[in-house]
C-alpha cells in the first residue's frame, strides 16, 4: 500500500459522501488514516487539527502573522457535540495493524475504532457481525448503511498483476456477500488491473497519491447486485 496524507484521506471521505454517524469500514486499513480522520470528524475536529499543538503550521512563520488574532479565532470557532459511529479497521499485515492503533493512539481515538488483524474475507464476516450488534442499538444518521473505504495494494510485476487480479476477484465475492446496500469507494493506481473488480462505478476520479497516478472508483452495492459484464476502462 501507498502511505497517505491525512488531507487526502478526508478529501475522498468528502467524495464518497460519508457523513459522521454512518458506519465507516477499512478492510485494509494499513496505517488507518481514513478511520482516524473519520473518527476525529465524529469528533468534530478539524484536518491536522493536533498540529496546532505539536509542529505548527507554515503560515505561523509568516511575517504578517498575528498569534492573538489566530489564537481568538480558534477560541471563537463553534463547538459541536460529537456523533458516535462504528468504525473498523483491519490488514492482514500485523506491522501494519500496531502502526494504526499507534497513530490511532496519538490521535485520540482508539476508542472509537475496532481494530483486528486477519484477511479481508474473514474480517468481512466479523465485522457484518458486530455490525449487525451496532445496528441493534444504534441508528445511522441518514438512509444510507455505511460506506466501506479501500486503499488497495498495486502491484508492477507480472505475479504480482495476476494475484491482484485474483484478489479483486475475491473482494468482489466477498463484498456482496456481506455488505449489500452500503456505498464503496475503492482508491487503486490506475496501473492496477481494478477492472477486474465486478462492479460498475458510478464515478470515477482521477488523482495522485505522491508520485502515483490514482484513481478513486465510487460505487453502491445496492440489495441483490449482480455482477455486471466488466466494462472496458
Amino acid at each position: 500500500l501507498a502511505p497517505m496524507k491525512e488531507t487526502l484521506a478526508a478529501a475522498l471521505l468528502k467524495m464518497a459522501g460519508w457523513k459522521p454517524g454512518e458506519p465507516l469500514i477499512d478492510l485494509f486499513c494499513g496505517s488507518g488514516t481514513f478511520l482516524i480522520e473519520g473518527a476525529l470528524a465524529s469528533q468534530r475536529k478539524p484536518i491536522s487539527h493536533l498540529r496546532l499543538n505539536t509542529v505548527g503550521f507554515a503560515f505561523e512563520k509568516w511575517i504578517s502573522h498575528s498569534p492573538q488574532r489566530f489564537n481568538r479565532w480558534i477560541a471563537e470557532l463553534p463547538k459541536h457535540a460529537p456523533i458516535d459511529g462504528f468504525f473498523w479497521g483491519s490488514d492482514l499485515n500485523a506491522k501494519q495493524l500496531q502502526c494504526a492503533k499507534d497513530n490511532g493512539q496519538r490521535a485520540q481515538v482508539n476508542h472509537m475504532i475496532h481494530w483486528e488483524e486477519g484477511d479481508f474475507e474473514v474480517m468481512a464476516q466479523n465485522c457484518h457481525t458486530q455490525l449487525d450488534q451496532w445496528y441493534q442499538t444504534h441508528q445511522s444518521t441518514t438512509d444510507r448503511k455505511g460506506l466501506i473505504i479501500l486503499n488497495l495494494p498495486y502491484g508492477q510485476r507480472l505475479k504480482e498483476i495476476e494475484e491482484l487480479k485474483l484478489m479483486f476477484r475475491r473482494l468482489t465475492k466477498t463484498l456482496k456477500t456481506h455488505f449489500s446496500g452500503f456505498d464503496l469507494l475503492v482508491f487503486v493506481a490506475q496501473e492496477t488491473p481494478y477492472q477486474e473488480i465486478g462492479f460498475k462505478p458510478q464515478e470515477r476520479i482521477y488523482l495522485r497519491n505522491g508520485a502515483i497516478d490514482c484513481i478513486a472508483l465510487k460505487y453502491q452495492l445496492y440489495a441483490g447486485y449482480q455482477e455486471q459484464k466488466k466494462e472496458s476502462l
